[in-house]
């Protein structure tokens, strides 16, 4: 099975899939190091992981980001990437990674619709 293929099993599992690709340059890179060719977008389409969420028993402040973080590190290990996530510092361009993998537009709120899920779709990581 190869990598993107592994990946998608292990996302479907917890509800969450592969929003999109797209090469990119972070501009909040430190180093030649951090600089990779291609992002993978991660996240959720409608409400599908949200009971796996619920009976995962994490509750609290920063419950959805805490879960996000416990279900896909181990995750970017075995398929040997690198997560990051849109709530930890240095900010990476989510929403531009997001126009240009899905083509997104902002509305004028600067929400970014989806044509097809509305607001019912989130970017949890990028890896």
């Amino acid at each position: 099975m190869d990598t993107l293929a592994r990946l998608e099993q292990h996302l479907a599992d917890i509800g969450l899939s592969v929003r999109g690709t797209c090469r990119y340059d972070f501009e909040g890179a430190r180093t030649l190091e951090d600089h990779h060719s291609q992002v993978v977008l991660i996240g959720n389409i409608g409400g599908g992981f949200w009971p796996i969420f619920k009976a995962s028993g994490f509750s609290g402040e920063d419950a959805l980001d805490r879960w996000t973080k416990h279900v896909l590190d181990p995750i970017a290990d075995d398929v040997g990437a690198r997560a990051l996530y849109p709530s930890e510092k240095p900010y990476a361009p989510f929403q531009q990674w997001a126009m240009r993998a899905e083509g997104l537009k902002r509305s004028p709120l600067g929400i970014l619709i989806h044509p097809k899920y509305g607001v019912w779709h989130a970017y949890r990581a990028a890896f």
